[in-house]
């Protein structure tokens, strides 16, 4: 009895930083998609037009991604601890280093690299309003890089797809009303409008 106790609690300590790893690197995906969708809807006209909403959902939106952040950190320091995984330090910045699933865990890189950038300048919209407008347009793209490096580099995907499939809609859903629903009945609203009366 004691030997199965013994190895039970051994490989429970072995697969701690594989567990860290995976649920950092959920929490992360997920705040990613709280993020994106965020980003998406802030952009709408009507939104535009009451300004409190507008900065209370950009405030929203910024601390989102930096908690997703700060769970990518979790995810790669547990991997890079993790003896078993074989992710280096290297391969956490360059792509293509990592022994365990180049593919996917490249993936993941850019997404890190990218996501890095778009966390730093959303910081300063104001002071590098140019740069902020280019960098921000690619966050799409980071996270279709998270969304297919957590589809195919995780063991546990199988057990996951519900929620990568929902999660991976739910963007497309704000795109969606952001510009099919939203942005017409704005324009419509606006030609509509009574014009203004010119003061003498």
């Amino acid at each position: 009895m004691d030997t199965w106790v013994a190895a039970a609690t051994g490989l429970s300590a072995r697969m701690l930083p594989w567990d860290l790893a995976r649920a950092g690197g959920i929490t992360a995906y997920l705040m990613l998609t709280a993020a994106v969708v965020l980003g998406i809807m802030e952009s709408t006209p009507r939104l535009g037009r009451v300004p409190a909403l507008r900065q209370v959902s950009h405030q929203y939106h910024r601390y989102v991604m930096l908690f997703a952040l700060a769970f990518v950190a979790v995810h790669v320091t547990s991997l890079v601890l993790d003896p078993y995984a074989g992710v280096s330090l290297a391969a956490v910045f360059v792509p293509g280093l990592s022994q365990y699933r180049p593919v996917a865990v490249s993936l993941g890189t850019l997404a890190l690299l990218a996501g890095l950038l778009l966390g730093v300048t959303a910081w300063f919209p104001a002071r590098y309003p140019r740069l902020w407008l280019i960098v921000h347009r690619f966050g799409a793209l980071v996270f279709a890089f998270a969304w297919v490096h957590g589809v195919t580099a995780g063991t546990d995907t199988p057990r996951l797809m519900d929620l990568y499939v929902v999660t991976g809609l739910l963007p497309l859903a704000a795109v969606a009303a952001r510009y099919l629903i939203l942005r017409p009945v704005a324009a419509r609203r606006e030609r509509s409008a009574p014009p203004a009366r010119g003061g003498r």
